[in-house]
């Protein structure tokens, strides 16, 4: 069991040193450690003021994925685990039989009611790294029913390739964290506002034109971003989770800028792959661009949107004032139409452009616009 385990960690090292993805090698290490499946888990500790610590990103294995869904959904009794066996993790890998007896996993809800159905029962868990206090990366291991439960001596065999696996553990901390200080840097050359973000919408890093940009416009409550004017937070707020939600869909928002006549559009994109929410911590990005609100339509844009796009000539036009922020009634007094018709020309705008919403009509004319 040993040179399998062995070989399989060293897997997991390249992964991690490659930045690579971890379901694979993760599977093979569970598989040479006689798992049914598997799971590699982000536990965050609790915001000030509430109690507990939440998984916040997790990976498993194909396996046991439903199983899992259906325990992150509230789908299961009180986890028993949680309050005996975290505490001494970082010791080495434990069993359930290190914390509960016999009778006490025979008569519990979670074990019985929820982990048998589901095929699955025993678990060898160790953490990988993170101190109290601090976010914390757990690997478990799990059998089915009708496997013996993990052994003293299966137990040792795990510690001695432990070491191995929290170096690997530690590298793509490393990778993952290098990966996103050369993005900010890039994005940051681009003049691009970048902010990473974690599962729960807290901010983790700003590269210097967001720094900037949190000096100014945008506003920060309690390590989240707020929106400049109140009425706008709902805006925010939506775009922002749209990354972080289970399908992990992008986000866009185009808010006021707090000054002049500026307008924000804010892309908030999933971060996905090579279990980098596990080992960053980072779930999504927000890039902001700040477009200025023209006085008039622009005649370079127009002529863009019109060839790009096949747009008429008043089309473009709403399609240049309104993607780059100016409200429908603000646009219609510009061009002195009415807002019922700038509704209708943005209506057939969108349908040509391919585009849903106005906030995505606005990430197309930044686009445009270099």
């Amino acid at each position: 069991m040993f040179s399998e385990l062995k070989a399989a960690a060293n897997g997991l090292i390249e992964a991690a040193l490659l930045g690579a993805d971890w379901a694979e090698p993760l599977a093979a290490f569970a598989a040479a450690a006689g798992a049914d499946g598997s799971t590699l888990v982000r536990d965050e500790p609790p915001d000030r003021g509430r109690n507990g610590s939440r998984s916040s990103c997790l990976l498993t294995t194909q396996s046991i994925s439903s199983a899992v869904s259906r325990y992150l959904g509230g789908q299961a009794p009180p986890d028993p685990r949680l309050m005996r066996v975290s505490p001494t993790l970082m010791q080495g890998f434990v069993t359930d039989l290190d914390c509960f007896t016999v009778k006490e996993i025979a008569a519990s809800p979670f074990y019985q009611e929820f982990l048998r159905p589901e095929g699955l029962q025993w678990h060898g868990c160790s953490r990988l790294t993170g101190a109290e206090g601090q976010p914390q990366i757990y690997l478990s291991l799990k059998r089915a029913p009708d496997r013996m439960h993990y052994r003293p001596q299966d137990i040792r065999t795990l510690n001695s390739v432990l070491p191995l696996l929290r170096g690997a553990a530690r590298a793509a901390e490393a990778v993952f964290a290098a990966e996103s200080r050369e993005r900010g840097r890039l994005l940051s050359a681009g003049r691009r506002a970048v902010i990473e973000l974690d599962a729960r919408g807290r901010i983790m890093s700003a590269n210097a034109a967001a720094e900037d940009m949190l000096r100014g416009g945008l506003v920060l409550r309690g390590a989240r971003l707020a929106a400049p004017q109140a009425t706008e937070q709902p805006i925010l707020d939506a775009a922002l989770a749209r990354p972080l939600g289970p399908e992990r869909q992008c986000g866009l928002a185009v808010l006021s800028s707090g000054t002049g006549n500026a307008r924000l559009v804010i892309q908030a994109l999933p971060l996905t792959g090579a279990a980098r929410d596990v080992f960053r911590g980072v779930a999504a990005m927000a890039i902001i661009t700040p477009v200025e609100q023209p006085s008039a339509p622009s005649a370079v844009l127009v002529d863009l949107l019109r060839q790009a796009f096949g747009l008429t000539p008043s089309e473009a036009r709403v399609s240049a004032l309104v993607g780059q922020g100016v409200p429908l009634a603000q646009a219609a007094q510009q061009l002195g139409l009415s807002e019922g018709t700038v509704r209708n020309y943005l209506k057939a705008s969108l349908s040509k452009t391919g585009v849903t919403r106005q906030a995505e009509l606005a990430v197309l004319v930044t686009r445009l616009l270099g």
